[in-house]
């Protein structure tokens, strides 16, 4: 039999078929296991953006740099393990989100505490501060 100009006898065709037998075994059983890690480390990223999303929509008195403090160690905790699954070709973009991201949080925090607490989110300034923080981290899982 000719197959793309090679010519295969019968024994090669069984020897192929083997081939592709133990593949699919093989696949079948590394697969299962790279998806349930991934959905793992998904979940893990996920939570840790989990109690920050929380507190900024459900307490809006909460200040926003009260917020940012409490949740930034584990947010970039989360980033440094995120980084290593980006595929390189979506890792430009990640950074650039990272950075957004550092950006917002030096904006929630560099007019801190006392001015913070005493504008909490009732001015125009502290609510765009808030939705740019809120965006940032948006932007930051939308690369799960």
């Amino acid at each position: 039999m000719e197959i793309f100009g090679f010519i295969l006898s019968a024994s090669d065709l069984w020897l192929l078929g083997i081939a592709g037998a133990l593949i699919l075994v093989f696949l079948a059983a590394y697969l299962p296991a790279a998806i349930s890690r991934r959905h793992a480390a998904s979940d893990a990223y996920l939570s840790a953006f989990s109690d920050v999303l929380l507190n900024l929509r459900e307490n809006p008195d909460c200040p926003l740099a009260q917020i940012a403090h409490g949740c930034n160690a584990q947010i970039i905790s989360a980033i440094d393990k995120q980084r290593s699954k980006i595929p390189f070709y979506r890792r430009k973009r990640f950074e650039s989100d990272v950075v957004q991201y550092k950006a917002a949080y030096q904006e929630a925090t560099q007019y801190g505490s006392v001015l913070a607490v005493a504008m909490s989110g009732k001015n125009d300034f502290a609510r765009q501060n808030r939705a740019h923080f809120l965006q940032a981290i948006e932007k930051l899982l939308s690369h799960v």
